[in-house]
């Protein structure tokens, strides 16, 4: 976990939520300057991601749960909630059970409806996920280690398809990567797809606002313009011309519309 002071002690706060497969770091490594110069900032690793608690059986519940006892412990009191995709999952189920914790909501790259949409991903991607993180519970230790070895370098390869994997930022992403335990990022993946959000959100009294990215194919912008509609009126919406991997891959073009968004949201809080 990482933390950072404000400019003054009553600075707001807000919690930043990386996504899956990411750790705090590898989401916001390019957010901390900016951002630090005017709030005080709190970015954990979630349950079953790089520091974070250890969890073989994954709950986004427990991952709100988690982060609300984190708040509760650092007294930092209400927060406005940043959640990058998987982030933003969590982030709305924090305001649920912890409404008085959440002063504002940042929603960055997300949807309120994360269940696969297609056949291949309902019957083999789906199913993948849960027999990965079944193994993980199952394997004796010395075979898991070895799995986890082989998981780690092929999911990093995958995640990094198509970027230079020899540049400096790529080199430092692929050791963010590898501090995650894969089967227990399969577990998580696995709740993720199950996740709908009970419909509820246009009850939200705390000021919202999006962040989109409107070249997304892993959580398609049109589901995410389908979370805007969902949310109250006054929610508003900035734009990034990028797919998912902004935050890392071009952070310059990312960081405009993620400061504009906590500044509007911590204004109007």
């Amino acid at each position: 976990m990482r933390t950072a002071d404000g400019p003054t002690p009553d600075a707001p706060c807000l919690l930043l939520l990386h996504g899956l497969t990411a750790t705090a770091d590898l989401n916001w490594f390019a957010a901390y300057e900016p951002l630090g110069q005017r709030y005080r900032l709190v970015a954990p690793d979630l349950r079953g991601h790089g520091g974070g608690p250890p969890a073989a059986r994954f709950r986004l519940e427990d991952a709100a749960d988690d982060v609300a006892a984190l708040l509760d412990s650092l007294g930092t009191g209400p927060v406005v909630v940043v959640g990058y995709s998987m982030g933003g999952a969590v982030a709305q189920e924090l305001w649920r059970r912890h409404p008085k914790a959440v002063s504002g909501l940042v929603l960055c790259a997300t949807s309120a409806d994360y269940r696969e949409k297609s056949p291949r991903g309902r019957y083999v991607e789906q199913p993948r996920r849960v027999a990965v993180a079944a193994l993980g519970r199952l394997l004796p230790s010395g075979l898991r280690a070895k799995a986890v070895a082989k998981l780690r370098a092929a999911s990093t390869a995958r995640l990094q398809a198509g970027t230079d994997s020899t540049s400096e930022v790529q080199r430092w992403a692929a050791g963010q990567l590898q501090r995650s335990d894969p089967f227990q990022v399969a577990a998580a993946g696995a709740a993720l797809r199950r996740y709908v959000s009970p419909g509820d959100l246009a009850r939200i009294e705390v000021p919202v606002s999006l962040v989109v990215t409107t070249q997304d194919e892993v959580v398609p912008t049109a589901e995410q313009h389908q979370l805007a509609e969902l949310l109250p009126a006054g929610t508003t919406v900035h734009e990034v011309d990028a797919g998912h991997g902004v935050f890392v891959e071009d952070p310059d073009l990312f960081l405009p519309a993620l400061a504009s968004a906590c500044a509007e949201v911590t204004e109007r809080a």
